[in-house]
């Protein structure tokens, strides 16, 4: 977990905010027994289908080989960015790196909620569950206990913020 500074952002943005203006937090979005689990899988997989080969009695199709590769260059590919992968915190929203970058601004946040399956984290990934005024779902992971505090923070602040605007 990481604390810093960052740039100064518009009173509309910082309602929400729920660290102090200019801080951040940031933290690896999944555990180290995650990415390992991650890893296990993905080197199974790669064995697994290295023997599927050897002991092939014949070659399989062009097809075959190209749908295997694609299947295994995408496991690939989500397995780096679980490794790399990112949450940060700030005064202005939420953004986490992934094989897209996610990002929800505090103005934009109308729902937040946190879920998690206790004592199974090291296999169901807790997540931070968001919608936007517009709609849009967006989930945010975090492996630190401190994030998962600011994130249960974050998820009440927004229920209140909903029952007092409902009145």
């Amino acid at each position: 977990m990481q604390l810093a500074s960052s740039s100064s952002p518009t009173s509309d943005e910082t309602s929400l905010a729920p660290l102090p203006e200019g801080r951040s937090l940031s933290c690896k979005a999944f555990s180290l027994s995650f990415k390992t689990l991650t890893l296990l899988l993905i080197a199974f997989t790669l064995a697994w289908t290295w023997r599927l080969y050897a002991t092939a009695m014949s070659p399989p199709s062009l097809q075959a080989d190209f749908s295997i590769a694609a299947c295994l260059c995408i496991m690939l590919y989500t397995g780096l960015h679980i490794l790399v992968s990112k949450t940060t915190l700030d005064d202005t929203g939420l953004q986490q790196t992934w094989v897209w970058h996610k990002r929800v601004r505090w103005s934009e946040l109308a729902y937040a909620t946190t879920i998690r399956v206790r004592h199974l984290e090291w296999l169901i990934a807790p997540r931070l569950y968001t919608k936007s005024l517009y709609g849009r779902v967006t989930f945010f992971y975090a492996a630190d206990p401190d994030m998962w505090a600011e994130f249960e923070r974050l998820a009440a602040q927004v229920k209140m913020r909903a029952r007092s605007a409902g009145r």
